[in-house]
């Protein structure tokens, strides 16, 4: 009796040893394949924030894709003047289709809620939505205006700093492009309420 005893106690320790080292082996691939999912989850996220998709219909891509005669260098500082001039232009047509597509979309979203309003009188989404939405359109056109008197001002500053120089002209309509621009990145990114 008691070989059989000191028996089951070496099988025990055995059994409570290779549990140990099974569950040490186990928790060690848990890690392993937890690290190298993590793994390739970050890799998956460089490749993706590697791979750029390009909106063709982007207005920043248009300006930026469109050729103007000052690109390719060598004018003189008058047909460089009036090729910013021409650059100005195009980003100012480029500004007004984003602002008005914005304006539309706004006054889309401003019927949809008040016809939605008009059927069910207690939602309080569309309500919301509806104020969320007139409230955005109001601050837009606002906002329009006072970046038209800084961009004005914004123009004078760099005449200022060129005054009297040939290519002074060609400055201030570079200054103008760069901040139309942003503007246009800044009316893209506003979204409607819905």
């Amino acid at each position: 009796m008691k070989r059989g005893f000191y028996f089951s106690i070496v099988l025990n320790l055995i059994l409570i040893v290779s549990c140990f080292f099974l569950y040490e082996k186990s928790t060690g691939l848990e890690k392993e394949l937890f690290s190298s999912q993590k793994e390739k989850k970050v890799q998956e996220e460089k490749r993706e924030k590697n791979h750029i998709t390009i909106d063709k219909n982007d207005p920043i891509f248009i300006f930026k894709s469109k050729k103007f005669p000052c690109d390719s260098g060598g004018s003189s500082s008058y047909e460089t003047n009036l090729c910013f001039g021409e650059k100005l232009e195009f980003a100012d047509s480029l500004l007004r289709e984003v602002f008005k597509s914005k304006i539309l979309l706004l006054d889309k979203y401003i019927k949809m809620d008040k016809e939605a309003v008009s059927k069910v009188k207690d939602n309080t989404f569309f309500v919301n939505a509806l104020r969320i939405n007139i409230a955005q359109k109001e601050n837009l056109l606002k906002s329009q205006k006072l970046w038209d008197q800084m961009r004005v001002l914004n123009s004078k500053d760099v005449e200022l700093g060129c005054q009297g120089g040939t290519g002074c002209s060609g400055f201030v309509s570079q200054a103008e492009t760069n901040y139309v621009l942003k503007r246009i990145e800044e009316i893209k990114n506003i979204d409607g309420y819905n």
